[in-house]
């Protein structure tokens, strides 16, 4: 994957705009951006186009990854000469029909890079350096020009260490443990998520937002994590789950379990 990022002109110091719903996929080739040194824009899942092109404006990127199904409506977007948006965003405006825009499949990128690794070892190398900007953090730009912070790879490695510490002090430790995570979720929340697991020695599944919602209770006893990343409505779906199970316990019995479903909410 950073054979492939190199194959389209990227380099350390460049900036990718990572639009596409989080899952393993997008994990992997975030992780090749840090081993280039390609800081990566995140931003909420399905975000508007008009909202991502106000995002691309400000992070000034050399490439964006999206969903297959955005792929067209943003390369139309960067391209419609004279729109009233771009007319507004002077960078995207200028460069938009020289970004390139792909779509996160991932066995079209591991085969072009693949290629691209065979012809030149070099571009799979890890140039990555701790000072390199990792992530940059936007606002959606609802009330205004959106803003960036901007996160260091090595911010990044001393939140691991920092997250693996406080685990192993408190908890003893949970490496081998698994943990959760829907596909839909995103943003920085998302990444402490994984630097975090990754840094503690546990291990990722990811989950279809849907499947999570529908079958929460079904699908952690299976797995059985150590911890699970959750967006509210899935909370509120699995206390409703519990409440509705334990209401059918003896009366007594089930009103002090209820209370308690209640009081984990």
């Amino acid at each position: 994957l950073a054979a492939y990022l190199r194959s389209q002109g990227l380099k350390r110091g460049d900036r990718l705009c990572l639009f596409a719903d989080a899952g393993p996929q997008w994990v992997l080739l975030f992780y090749a951006c840090q081993y280039v040194g390609v800081g990566v824009c995140v931003r909420e899942p399905r975000m508007p186009i008009a909202e991502s092109l106000m995002i691309i404006n400000t992070c000034t990127p050399a490439m964006v990854v999206t969903n297959t199904q955005e792929c067209e409506a943003l390369e139309e977007a960067l391209t419609a000469e004279g729109g009233d948006l771009l007319q507004d965003l002077p960078w995207a405006a200028e460069n938009g029909p020289t970004i390139k825009v792909a779509a996160l499949e991932l066995e079209k990128l591991l085969a072009a890079g693949g290629d691209a690794v065979a012809d030149d070892a070099s571009l799979g190398a890890c140039d990555g350096q701790p000072d390199d900007v990792a992530v940059l953090v936007t606002t959606s730009g609802t009330t205004g020009t959106p803003k960036a912070a901007m996160h260091s790879q090595k911010s990044l490695y001393h939140l691991g260490r920092y997250g693996e510490e406080l685990i192993r002090t408190q908890f003893g430790g949970f490496a081998g443990e698994r943990f959760v995570m829907p596909f839909d979720a995103g943003y920085i929340s998302y990444i402490i998520m994984i630097v975090i697991g990754v840094a503690s020695g546990m291990e990722g599944n990811f989950l279809e937002l849907a499947e999570m919602r529908a079958n929460t209770r079904q699908r952690v006893g299976e797995l059985k994590p150590c911890c699970m990343m959750m967006l509210s409505d899935m909370a509120t779906a699995l206390c409703h789950n519990v409440r509705a199970t334990v209401a059918q316990k003896p009366l007594g019995i089930g009103t002090k379990m209820m209370n308690k479903a209640t009081a984990v909410r």
